[in-house]
């Protein structure tokens, strides 16, 4: 090729119509070959370059591909864990709920045991009490005619049976003091009376009668504002359970709550009964009600509350002592493989818990 070029050349405007001498075409010939080389090698270095370059983009887009591939293999890793742990999650979950329906079955099952023997109880209760009540008003009735009989005969007694008549009388007279003046002049002309009556001739109401006679006006005069007090705490209640029908049931439930925090238990049963029957929170009212029977040692009901409250709704914050509690009440109605059986399960459903440490010591006392 560069033989070619070199004699393609057209002749020079110095020469036009002849020829070079040797020497001058060697010399033409020589700078020809030289600058053709130069660029030759020109090329080869700016190829050389773009090669250098060339391999520095591939080297790179290799990296950046190992790169990417590490990244999906960690992602893909990653990915795999996730879905592990998820899919454990899952199956513990599963788990848990079946144990839970399990749970919810032997309590329904060993409440419904408990409310037929209860009502078994209650109707042998009623019987026997069928059974008393003739023998109670013969017993009443006897005793009636023996204190008539002897009405007349005994002094003391008959002015005991007066003074109490008087304190009825003057019970809502409020000053103490006046009530204690008009019995002291009824009484000296009852000792007189006693006194005249006497076939002897002696005196009947000796001192031991009359401090008897004194003692007893001093504890009618106690008990008398203890009665009235009575009546004013039970009118008190009375008013406030037949507000019950005026009130939301919302405010019904909080001060219930009150009540309850009071240790006002009646008070505190009233309106939660009257909540659970409009169908406000009954989950948590049955398990309020159950509180209170079990701290007034009414196992049974609080069984039945317990168990409602259960049914209702299963996963509130109470269920771990609800169920301590029933094992409790179990406990103390001798039904101990009952109580066992709530016992394990607290302990398999909720044992970080602290019913679940307190039902580890019950269980190794059973």
């Amino acid at each position: 090729m560069i033989f070619t070029i070199a004699f393609s050349q057209e002749p020079s405007a110095f020469n036009s119509g002849g020829s070079l001498d040797a020497k001058s075409e060697a010399k033409l010939m020589n700078e020809k070959l030289f600058n053709l080389s130069t660029k030759i090698d020109t090329l080869d270095e700016s190829q050389e370059g773009l090669k250098s370059v060339f391999e520095g983009q591939i080297q790179r887009i290799q990296e950046v591909t190992n790169k990417i591939h590490t990244m999906q293999s960690e992602n893909n890793a990653a990915m795999a864990n996730i879905r592990n742990h998820v899919d454990s999650n899952f199956a513990l979950q599963n788990e848990n709920i079946e144990n839970l329906k399990k749970s919810i079955t032997a309590l329904s099952e060993i409440l419904a045991k408990n409310n037929t023997q209860l009502k078994e109880e209650i109707q042998s209760l009623k019987d026997e009490i069928y059974d008393l009540i003739p023998q109670q008003t013969a017993k009443q009735k006897q005793l009636l005619a023996t204190k008539n009989n002897q009405k007349d005969s005994n002094p003391i007694q008959k002015a005991e049976k007066q003074v109490i008549q008087e304190d009825k009388q003057n019970e809502n007279i409020a000053n103490l003091d006046s009530k204690k003046d008009l019995k002291q002049p009824i009484l000296e002309d009852k000792q007189d009376n006693n006194s005249k009556q006497d076939d002897n001739g002696e005196n009947v109401n000796t001192d031991k009668e009359r401090k008897a006679e004194n003692e007893l006006v001093a504890k009618n005069e106690q008990e008398s504002p203890k009665e009235e007090n009575k009546e004013t705490q039970d009118t008190q209640k009375a008013k406030a359970l037949e507000e019950l029908k005026n009130k939301e049931l919302a405010l019904v439930f909080k001060e219930a709550e009150e009540y309850l925090n009071a240790k006002d238990y009646e008070l505190a049963n009233e309106y939660l009964q009257f909540a659970v029957k409009g169908h406000y929170k009954p989950a948590r009212g049955n398990y309020l009600l159950g509180e209170i029977a079990f701290t007034q040692k009414r196992y049974q009901d609080a069984i039945y509350y317990y168990k409602v409250s259960a049914t209702r709704y299963d996963k509130a914050d109470y269920i771990p002592n609800l169920m301590l509690n029933s094992a409790k009440s179990f406990i103390e109605i001798k039904e101990k493989d009952n109580a066992k059986r709530f016992l394990d399960t607290l302990i398999e459903l909720y044992p970080e818990t602290k019913e679940a440490e307190e039902s580890k010591k019950i269980l190794l006392n059973l």
